[in-house]
Formats: C-alpha cells, sequence, structure tokens
C-alpha cells in the first residue's frame, strides 16, 4: 500500500507527497468522484460548476511553461521479419477509434514519447515470444509551445495541484474497489490541458522508475499541432531493441 485517503499526509508512487489539510478534502473528494465515475463526462459541466475543478484549472494554467528541448524515444512492438520505418512511430492516424490511456480519452490523438529508450522499453507491456521491440529517437525543439510539467513538486506554489496529482497517482496504482477508472483524473488533467492549448505534459515514469531516476524516468503526452511538428524531429532510423 502506497498511501491511505484517511492520512495526514500521502504518498504517491512517484515519492510525491501532499499535506492533507481540511482545505483538501476537497480535492481527494473530487479526485474519487471523477475515478468512481462511469462512462462520458461532461467535462464543462464539471468546470462550470465545480469549485475545485475551476481551482485546479487556474493553477494548471500558471504551472505550464513555455518552451521544450531534448531527445526522447517511442517503442513499438513489430513482427519478426518486419523492418519499420521512422514514419511507423507516429501516433494512430487522426479518425481511429483508439483506446483510452493515461492523457487521453476514447479516439483522442496523443504522441506518447519517453526521455530515453530503456524508459520507453520499459513501458510497453511484455512482448509475446515471437514479437519484437523497436525505438525511435527524437531530437524535440519547441521554444514557444507551452508544456505542463508534472515531474515537478508543486506543494508551495499550487497545493492544491499537488494534492491532486498525488492523489492521482494513489488511485492509478492501487485502485480500492470503488475505483472504476483509475485514469479519470488525468483525464480531466488531458482536458484542461487541451482548454488551454498546452501542447503537451510531461509526467513520472513508475515503470522506467521515477523514483531512483527522476531526470531519466519521465513520459511526454504531446497533443494537437505539437504531434505534427515532431514528425520532422525524428532522428535517424528506428533500432531494434530486444527479442520478447
Amino acid at each position: 500500500m502506497t498511501g491511505h485517503l484517511s492520512l495526514r499526509v500521502i504518498r504517491g508512487v512517484t515519492g510525491r507527497a501532499a499535506e492533507v489539510t481540511d482545505a483538501f478534502y476537497e480535492v481527494q473528494e473530487f479526485a474519487q468522484g471523477l475515478a468512481n465515475s462511469d462512462g462520458p463526462t461532461d467535462w464543462k459541466a464539471v468546470l462550470g460548476e465545480t469549485h475545485v475543478a475551476r481551482v485546479l484549472e487556474r493553477q494548471v494554467r500558471a504551472a505550464a511553461t513555455r518552451g521544450l528541448r531534448g531527445p526522447y524515444f517511442r517503442c513499438q512492438v513489430f513482427s519478426p521479419g518486419e523492418t519499420p520505418r521512422p514514419s511507423d512511430f507516429g501516433p494512430p492516424p487522426r479518425k481511429s477509434q483508439t483506446a483510452p490511456g493515461r492523457y487521453k480519452e476514447l479516439g483522442e490523438r496523443v504522441l506518447y514519447l519517453s526521455r530515453s529508450a530503456a524508459v520507453a522499453m520499459a513501458e510497453r507491456e511484455p512482448c509475446e515470444p515471437a514479437e519484437v521491440l523497436w525505438v525511435q529517437g527524437y531530437d524535440l525543439t519547441f521554444n514557444e509551445l507551452p508544456i505542463l510539467r508534472l515531474d515537478q513538486d508543486f506543494e508551495r506554489q499550487f497545493p492544491e495541484l499537488q494534492c491532486f496529482l498525488t492523489f492521482s497517482e494513489f488511485l492509478s496504482a492501487e485502485p480500492p474497489d470503488f475505483c472504476l477508472n483509475p485514469y479519470r483524473p488525468t483525464h480531466f488533467l488531458n482536458t484542461i490541458c487541451r482548454r488551454l492549448s498546452i501542447a503537451g505534459v510531461e509526467y513520472p515514469s513508475t515503470k522506467g522508475g521515477y523514483r531512483d531516476r527522476p531526470f531519466e524516468a519521465v513520459n511526454l503526452a504531446l497533443y494537437g499541432k505539437a504531434i505534427d511538428r515532431a514528425r520532422s524531429m525524428r532522428r535517424g532510423v528506428p533500432s531494434r531493441s530486444k527479442v520478447g
């Protein structure tokens, strides 16, 4: 057990911690309510009717910073005998009904990358014996685009956001019996970022070992036009990583 929602301090699986004062019980209730929701959510209504939702939107807007630069990696699974091209490492087609993920809802288009090839591989599900992992590198340069970096500690500047992120980690790592949709809190953050035209979200990778490698074990979810721009920033050709 990584934490308990009734304690005065809770810790997520990445080591993120938040002090649960009386003011934060509203955040706890909001996060739990999202995780307990089943089916589509009217995010416009949530933001219009829920005080804590509007507080979190303001804090996300203030927390976002401009610019992103550096090497990133994407890992995908291919069949033996396939030699993938760089173009095979993009997001799903625009109109495909892709499954929900941590930072995307049904049918949304997101490009997931990681700060290292090892972390990108760790984020993939285990391969079948007849499948092969390949990795494509990217050299990203987004000087002006706003990015939300969730690998930071927001306790002092944005305490409600810090608390919400910690609850989200707790719920997604060890969802209690009442938690029907443990990714719903991050879907809320995804909605805010899209509303605010934030180009991407960096977030800790638990599979990549964030506690031990906090700089390296970070993932990136890119949205919208940033995805299309990233196509021209692929580096070299894919490399074969390992056989599952």
